[in-house]
């Protein structure tokens, strides 16, 4: 088990009773819960060997290779974290957290464009986000895309104008007015032929 190398005194109740758990059923997401404890505890090593174990069973696990890909960065795994994170977008194209870190690791190794694409969509969620408005600042600085890409990823806004050679609805005034004065002129008409009738009756 990962807690193994972790010294005996320094696993808190809740670690022991979570791989108690996973002990008692591999296939239990409970491998979720006690990575996270691992990881509060410092201990990624352990994290990583859990989500490692966890996502054989479970191998497109968003929240697991998010999870693992941050456990990577923390190893100074750089190279796997980019690959688990990269496998999130597949999975979950506009995965905030996955975009979030890829941005930052694609700036590091200079890859502007796709820095700017992973930070248009953390963006386009939220356009006051710091983080991601200094990573956008970033790639700028670097002559990155940033412009053409945030134009891209945002949604074009519906108008209420017509299409160009489209021919514009009729107003409903006209339309109304002209049924009313048709069932006039009806009963008009009715009035008159009851009226005849009765005058032929006489």
């Amino acid at each position: 088990m990962p807690e193994a190398s972790v010294p005996h005194g320094s696993l808190s109740p809740e670690i022991a009773k979570l791989a108690k758990k996973l002990a008692d059923d591999p296939r239990s997401k409970v491998f979720i819960p006690l990575a996270e404890e691992y990881i509060k505890g410092g201990f990624y090593q352990e994290a990583a060997a859990v989500l490692e174990d966890g996502l054989k069973v479970y191998p497109t696990f968003v929240t697991a290779l998010v999870a693992l890909g941050r456990v990577y960065l923390h190893l100074d795994r750089k190279d796997k974290a980019r690959a688990k994170l990269e496998e999130v977008t597949k999975i979950s194209p506009e995965n905030l957290l996955a975009h979030r870190m890829l941005a930052k690791l694609y700036l590091e190794t200079a890859e502007l464009e796709s820095a700017a694409k992973s930070c248009a969509i953390v963006l386009a969620a939220n356009p006051k986000d710091e983080e991601g408005l200094a990573i956008e600042a970033r790639v700028a600085e670097q002559g990155g895309p940033v412009g053409r890409e945030r134009r891209e990823t945002t949604p074009r806004r519906k108008t209420d104008s017509p299409v160009q050679g489209s021919t514009p609805a009729a107003p409903d005034g006209p339309r109304k007015r002209s049924a009313q004065a048709s069932k006039q002129l009806t009963r008009l008409q009715n009035l008159l032929e009851t009226i005849q009738a009765r005058r032929s009756d006489e």
